[in-house]
């Protein structure tokens, strides 16, 4: 079974010039007594709403694109490794 967690993380999007919710997705050891989570992925709101059909995206983000998500610094900030326990809020 994969287990992950996803991590919150608010930022401002220099591009658009608004705060968004990016999430960070770290894949848990197989180890039940294990709390460290390897990064996998981030995923931004404004990239993902873009994806859908124009009546499928989101009110707040539809019509922003960005085609630079590959090379975006705030989603590749992320830290590789994560001790769950640590994790006291999500947002």
């Amino acid at each position: 079974m994969v287990r992950y967690v996803e991590i919150p993380r608010t930022v401002h999007c220099p591009k658009w010039d608004i705060d968004i919710c990016l999430y960070g997705k770290y894949y848990l050891s197989d180890d039940i007594n294990s709390s460290i989570g390897k990064f996998k992925s981030a995923s931004c709101p404004i990239v993902e709403s873009s994806k859908r059909s124009l009546h499928m995206q989101e009110v707040k983000y539809k019509l922003l694109r960005c085609l630079d998500y590959l090379q975006c610094p705030l989603l590749k900030d992320f830290p590789e490794e994560i001790d769950t326990h640590k994790v006291t809020r999500i947002e």
